[in-house]
């Protein structure tokens, strides 16, 4: 029985709505090495073996991508759609001139890099057994914090994904990005949690990831560009963000 998430108390599946448990919680604003463990927990909770059937009904994950060459054109298009944004002030055209001349080159670099393996290579393809129940968006910003136990809510984006995407998408979300003492502890947690889902590419295809989610979440942070409401304070933010990862691109 999972505890760490609310109790559905009722729902219409015609009408698209559920009643769930009210949990008196406070977003938390950091993650101890004990709430770590219970992130792991939570995770390994929905995948247990004896939840196999019930997990292969579930639909794919809304963002799912099983290879890297996939993501990486995904990643692409999310690029395309900032051109045809309204450059109203300054701010609007230096965003648009760093995604042009920094962001987008990268990116190129990094499909050019994957193109030279097949799409079924195992280095670059998600395995069956890494395919998992995955609440995908996956954050701090989705978690209740109650006497030091954390609480996960929000599954409208869940389904069937890869849980090396997952991996990557928590620890380099901006909301609080991990430091490389955290990375370490938290995939050293995840590697001896999960033998038998991790294959023996995981890590590998972890490290390919990394530079993609760098990319999408700064991205994701310009999102105020496409409707010309990007203002100074946002765009730095975004830029602090890249910065702290850059040496990943090299």
């Amino acid at each position: 029985d999972i505890t760490s998430c609310p109790k559905i108390l009722e729902f219409n599946l015609e009408n698209a709505w559920s009643l769930i448990s009210w949990i008196d919680g406070e977003k938390p604003t950091s993650l101890s090495t004990m709430q770590l463990h219970q992130i792991i927990d939570f995770i390994y909770s929905i995948n247990r073996p004896e939840l196999y059937f019930m997990r292969n009904k579930l639909k794919t994950a809304s963002d799912a991508y099983k290879s890297l060459h996939c993501f990486a054109h995904a990643v692409m298009q999310r690029i395309s759609r900032f051109y045809s944004s309204d450059i109203s002030n300054d701010i609007s055209y230096q965003a648009i001139f760093w995604i042009r001349t920094t962001i987008e080159p990268l990116l190129v670099d990094l499909i050019h890099d994957f193109s030279k393996f097949p799409c079924s290579s195992g280095d670059h393809e998600s395995s069956a057994s890494t395919m998992i129940a995955s609440p995908s968006d996956f954050g701090i910003h989705n978690m209740l914090r109650k006497n030091d136990k954390l609480y996960f809510i929000d599954f409208e984006y869940a389904g069937i994904d890869d849980i090396v995407k997952l991996f990557a998408d928590f620890i380099l979300q901006p909301n609080l990005p991990f430091d490389l003492e955290q990375e370490k502890y938290f995939l050293g947690l995840a590697s001896s949690k999960f033998v038998d889902i991790l294959d023996e590419h995981w890590l590998y295809r972890y490290n390919k990831l990394k530079p993609l989610f760098v990319i999408k979440w700064s991205l994701i942070m310009l999102n105020r560009l496409k409707s010309g409401l990007l203002d100074e304070h946002q765009f730095s933010k975004t830029l602090s963000y890249f910065d702290r990862y850059k040496t990943i691109f090299f």
